[in-house]
């Protein structure tokens, strides 16, 4: 499993939405400026994670993206899964078509161990909320 740079920034983008408190707004502009993400990416990932429910937007002079979910809530899993997809060791298991024995799994032996293995990474990554990071660096040293 690789975690892209648009998964990258798309954390980057949660952790400083939480940085800021419950019920905050913050413009996308800020957001890409903080967090030193491209304003087009960060507009594209926002989108993204808005589909997800993670953020939502709000128009208006008070507008902005905020989180829609608790931090408490929020997994590293549901983040990462909102971006990549499903998270998988390898393209076999998350993509049954890609392999020419899915006919006889059985034939191979290494499929049970990344599928074991891929579970394991599941369960910690689902283990770890935005709540349980220490996101105290990033909130806003500006009003």
């Amino acid at each position: 499993m690789h975690i892209g740079r648009e998964t990258d920034y798309a954390l980057r983008i949660i952790l400083y939405l939480v940085a800021q408190g419950p019920g905050a707004k913050v413009s996308a502009g800020r957001i890409a400026e903080r967090m030193s993400v491209p304003e087009r990416f960060n507009l594209k990932i926002l989108r993204k994670l808005s589909m997800k429910g993670i953020v939502q937007s709000s128009r208006g002079i008070y507008g902005g993206f905020s989180l829609c979910r608790s931090p408490e809530e929020l997994t590293l899993l549901e983040a990462i899964e909102a971006i990549e997809g499903p998270v998988a060791l390898c393209r076999c298991i998350r993509d049954e078509d890609f392999c020419g024995l899915e006919a006889d799994w059985d034939l191979c032996p290494i499929q049970e161990q990344l599928m074991e293995a891929g579970a394991a990474l599941r369960d910690r990554l689902s283990a770890v909320t935005f709540a349980s990071l220490s996101v105290q660096p990033l909130q806003a040293t500006e009003a």
